[in-house]
């Protein structure tokens, strides 16, 4: 499952332990500027020269991703939760139960 990334989703992967993200880039709409950006949180350190499948990168959770976070102009940031287990609950406000239902939510 994927959803789009926001600070409270950040904050709650923090609290469950997630301070690593994977990054991929799998496409780029030029037409429309917009870059789409997939991130995989991961509970330990990746090494850059075996990340696993199309990942290209990592990001420590830092600034940029709290950035990222508050909503980049030309960029569509989704989370992959698939296979990731919460031992606190992940609190998902109003607007972003619309949003996983929305089109940009994959299941």
């Amino acid at each position: 499952m994927e959803i789009i990334l926001t600070k409270q989703l950040l904050g709650t992967l923090i609290k469950n332990g997630y301070h690593y993200f994977l990054s991929k880039t799998s496409s780029a709409d030029l037409q429309n500027c917009v870059v789409h950006i997939t991130l995989k949180p991961v509970k330990v350190h990746p090494l850059l020269h075996r990340l696993p499948g199309s990942y290209q990168r990592y990001y420590k959770l830092s600034q940029e991703l709290l950035q990222m976070a508050a909503g980049t102009t030309g960029e569509h940031i989704t989370v992959d939760l698939s296979g990731i287990r919460f031992e606190r609950k992940l609190q998902m406000p109003s607007l972003s139960k619309k949003i996983l239902k929305s089109k940009f939510a994959r299941l």
